[in-house]
């Protein structure tokens, strides 16, 4: 898969897969922030084991392992992993270029283009 692309849906809706996140904005819309989803916790032996063998073989790292483990509960959460992450406009620019999204402002900033594709009914997923 790709490192950034976008899928139909909201925050509630999309469910990426782990190792991914979902990006967003801000109040200010002057920072994207980096989210993962942290899915109902399920009483099944082999369901925390996936979550190990994913940091076992790289797909996700300590910190991420932790924060999935130690927030599972009965909901479905979205969790901040990163409250200002730094990302390429150009990699914005090329996604909505790609996907030709309307509406969207490729000369406002990195955070301005992020709320503006949310706002079209996307997410933005990008690999952790």
């Amino acid at each position: 898969m790709a490192s950034l692309y976008l899928e139909n849906g909201t925050e509630s809706t999309v469910n990426p897969e782990l190792g991914y996140s979902l990006l967003n904005v801000n109040v200010g819309v002057t920072q994207i922030i980096q989210n993962i989803i942290i899915q109902i916790e399920k009483p099944f032996g082999y369901y925390n084991k996936r979550f190990l063998k994913a940091l076992n073989s790289g797909v996700i790292s300590q910190s991420i392992y932790d924060d999935i483990t130690n927030n599972q509960n009965e909901t479905r959460q979205v969790f901040e992993i990163e409250p200002n992450l730094l990302l390429d406009i150009q990699l914005l620019i090329d996604l909505v270029n790609e996907h030709s999204i309307n509406n969207v402002n490729i000369g406002g900033t990195a955070p301005e283009i992020v709320k503006d594709i949310i706002a079209e009914g996307l997410q933005i997923i990008k690999k952790i």
